[in-house]
């Protein structure tokens, strides 16, 4: 994990935080983390009901809950992030973009569009996993889950937020994580508090449980990314997730299983060892099984093809998030980091 700070971070101004949503959203509906429920699953909320509710601020005394809103798009214009991305070696997301908006138009081009690149009816989502925003009141709490696709970088624009890791994720962990989820409680944890400016970075290629507090409102924004490098850590990790849906809270990109083949022709280019080569295969295999659907009812009509030589369901049943009470999570990870963050926050 990287950790940096700015100088120059944007100073809060939580009168105007609602401000964006009405500007990009208006008569629309955001997706909504909801405190009061112990349904992982988020729930829609029309944009004018949001932005009052951030007007009035969280009361827990008087049943106003947090909002936690983990599904923005980025609403900047020059997303702010860590320049290494810009490497050849963490260029794998924009590379399969780029060669999937060729196999949908049919043209290679390097010239910007002048409209939106869609398949399948819908923009490619792996171009909306490069960036995101995510604002929180304080007092939301996200519980422990892992990213997909891969790496993740987060920095925070304004507010205070805590990043809780597992002090020893072993075995007898993984375990426990597979089938509570968001509900699972480590034994002992360490965090790190994101102050204004402050970038963290999760790296690609392995699995990194984490959960997330506010302690002050709180907006971020932040992105995926792939390791070339880490491409066999990577797909591991896709396979994991698969067979333990319970360990995240998103689904796999869609069009990364599209492109998969232009992944594998990325993983190539850079000279893998045969070994290399014939585990990449074998774990393709293993994940195309576990994301394959032979069922021949309903579903069908959600299933498309895909250059793995099987047809994919985007979000099977057997993959569809659990509703596993994350309350416990919260009441344990709030009460612990309360207390030993009490030195830290006397400073606020």
């Amino acid at each position: 994990m990287i950790l940096t700070s700015s100088w120059l971070a944007p100073q809060a101004n939580n009168n105007t935080a609602d401000k964006p949503f009405s500007d990009h959203f208006k008569g629309g509906e955001i997706d909504v983390q909801d405190m009061r429920t112990t349904r992982n699953i988020p729930v829609k909320m029309p944009v004018e009901a949001v932005v009052k509710q951030i007007r009035s601020g969280t009361d827990f005394a008087n049943g106003r809950f947090p909002l936690n809103l983990l599904n923005l798009k980025f609403l900047g214009q020059a997303p702010p992030g860590p320049a290494f991305l810009n490497a050849r070696r963490f260029s794998l997301i924009p590379a399969i973009n780029s060669r999937l908006e060729a196999d949908w138009t049919g043209e290679v081009t390097a010239g910007k569009r002048t409209q939106a690149t869609m398949l399948g009816a819908r923009e490619i989502d792996l171009v909306s996993s490069m960036t995101f925003s995510l604002f929180a009141q304080r007092g939301s709490m996200t519980g422990f889950h892992v990213d997909v696709p891969d790496g993740t970088w987060i920095r925070n624009c304004w507010g205070l937020k805590v990043w809780i890791f597992p002090e020893d994720f072993r075995e007898s962990d993984t375990a426990e994580f597979r089938e509570l989820g968001h509900d699972w409680v480590p034994s002992a944890v360490r965090f790190i508090v994101l102050e204004p400016g402050d970038t963290l970075v999760m790296p690609a290629g392995r699995a990194t449980p984490h959960a997330v507090l506010t302690l002050e409102d709180s907006h971020m924004v932040g992105g995926m990314f792939l390791d070339a490098d880490c491409v066999l850590g990577t797909i591991r990790k896709l396979l994991w997730v698969t067979e333990n849906p319970n360990a995240a809270n998103e689904a796999i990109p869609l069009q990364l299983l599209t492109g998969w083949h232009h992944l594998r022709d990325l993983f190539l280019a850079r000279g893998p060892s045969e070994g290399d080569v014939t585990e990449f295969d074998s774990l393709t295999n293993r994940l195309r099984d576990a994301l394959s659907c032979s069922c021949t009812g309903p579903c069908e009509k959600l299933l498309e093809e895909k250059p793995l030589g099987r047809s994919f369901l985007p979000w099977s049943p057997s993959l569809a998030l659990s509703e596993n009470a994350w309350s416990r999570t919260g009441q344990t990870l709030l009460l612990d980091c309360f207390n030993q963050l009490s030195s830290h926050l006397q400073r606020f």
